[in-house]
């Protein structure tokens, strides 16, 4: 096959590119029924101990393990267990989590460790 202009080109590929797409079924994807029973219990308990909503939330986002995306060195893990020893409200684990960069469950995993 030798290829010619430009358009030739686009002219013979457009048909094939239409059976593509009519081949395709779209789908919309129906939620999880256990992604929904758990957004049930999410809304149900608004007294729902802090623990288990972080828990459930983790579940329906699919982490199954810990596995933090950054890992810091011990003068870091140490410096903010010392930060937060000092303040706790100015070191608050939200402030940690952006000055560090890192999740706010890692933060909270580093201060729970010490």
């Amino acid at each position: 096959m030798t290829i010619g202009k430009a358009g030739q080109v686009g002219q013979m590929a457009r048909p094939l590119v239409k059976q593509v797409f009519k081949s395709i079924q779209f789908t919309p994807s129906l939620p999880d029924p256990e992604k929904m029973k758990i957004r049930e219990q999410l809304w149900a308990d608004p007294e729902m101990p802090m623990w288990r909503r972080r828990k459930l939330e983790q579940r329906l986002a699919g982490v199954d393990r810990w596995d933090p995306k950054k890992r810091l060195g011990e003068l870091q893990i140490k410096l903010i267990r010392d930060l937060n020893a000092e303040n706790p409200e100015i070191h608050s684990i939200e402030q940690l989590s952006r000055r560090f960069r890192i999740s706010y469950e890692a933060i909270r995993r580093i201060l729970k460790s010490a």
